[in-house]
C-alpha cells in the first residue's frame, strides 16, 4: 500500500478512535527499526487519542480491563460503520 493510502485509512480510524474515546485530538506514531523496538520489519501506525489535559505530554500508557478494552473496541467499530 502506498503511504498516502495508509494514512487515509489511519485518518479514518483516528476519527473513530477520537469519537469513541471522547478525545480532543490524536497522535500518529510510526516506529521503524530495532532501535525503535520493532522486532519484525513492517509498517503500522499507532493512533493515540489525546485529551487537552495531555497537551504537551508524551508517553504514559493507560491501562484498561479486558471489559473496558472490549467496550472501547465495540465503540470504535460502531464509529467506523457510521462513516462507511
Amino acid at each position: 500500500m502506498e503511504i498516502a493510502g495508509l494514512f487515509r485509512v489511519a485518518f479514518r480510524i483516528s476519527k473513530a478512535v477520537v469519537g469513541a474515546m471522547g478525545a480532543d485530538g490524536f497522535r500518529f506514531v510510526q516506529n521503524n527499526g530495532e532501535a525503535a523496538n520493532q522486532a519484525v520489519p513492517h509498517v503500522h501506525v499507532h493512533v493515540i487519542p489525546v485529551m487537552m489535559e495531555d497537551r504537551g505530554r508524551y508517553g504514559g500508557r493507560k491501562s484498561f480491563s479486558a471489559e473496558e478494552r472490549e467496550a472501547i473496541a465495540k465503540s470504535i467499530r460502531e464509529k467506523l460503520r457510521e462513516t462507511a
